[in-house]
């Protein structure tokens, strides 16, 4: 999985701060700095109150990425 489509996926249960994002992901501070700037430029997240939560476009592919890993975990190898 794409390292932006786990920071989204991360919020599909709730918002949460930089640093919890952080802690979790072991992202550099640098990287997820950007990678939430453009998230938000994109309208995939929003900060509110110090907290980052998903958009309903970033819940939509959210879901997608993880419906993708699921699918290529369970479908057989051909």
């Amino acid at each position: 999985m794409r390292p932006e489509a786990y920071i989204l996926t991360l919020l599909l249960k709730k918002p949460r701060s930089f640093e919890e994002i952080r802690r979790i992901t072991r992202f550099k501070r640098s990287f997820l700095e950007r990678a939430l700037k453009i998230m938000e430029e994109q309208g995939l997240v929003v900060s509110e109150n110090e907290q980052y939560s998903l958009t309903k476009l970033g819940k939509i592919i959210a879901l997608n990425a993880l419906a993708k890993q699921y699918l290529a975990q369970a479908m057989p190898q051909q």
